[in-house]
């Protein structure tokens, strides 16, 4: 079974591979980093709440973002169980309106993950 992360990894991983030789290093990267954001954020949203300083420290911030990192790296590139070749024959049996729902769910976690964990960021910030 696909999971939507494998998807995601696909799909940034044929935008960067015309670019780069590592692409899937790089999106298994990408992949991490959202992970990891959205973690992130979720630990951020009592602060809103309450008016508590130290919601999220320096450490915090390294852990959580090193241990997704070093989960997708496992997942997509040591292991190897989760290939290209195999995701992309996956992709290719897809109908065309389930490759545009994947493409736009897809597009939309990576701006939301990105919009929201930046917005809690400045607003925290701006309020301490």
């Amino acid at each position: 079974m696909v999971g939507f992360f494998d998807y995601l990894f696909y799909l940034i991983y044929k935008f960067y591979s015309p670019k780069e030789k590592g692409a899937a290093t790089t999106s298994a990267m990408i992949i991490g980093g959202l992970q990891a954001i959205n973690v992130l954020s979720i630990i951020m949203l009592p602060a809103i709440f309450t008016s508590a300083k130290g919601y999220l420290n320096t450490i915090t911030f390294i852990i959580v973002l090193f241990f997704f990192q070093i989960i997708n790296y496992i997942r997509y590139i040591y292991r190897e169980k989760v290939t290209i070749q195999g995701l992309g024959e996956k992709w290719q049996k897809r109908s065309e309106a389930q490759k545009i729902r994947i493409r736009t769910l897809s597009f939309l976690y990576v701006a939301l993950s990105i919009g929201i964990f930046f917005g809690l960021a400045i607003y925290l910030g701006s309020n301490s």
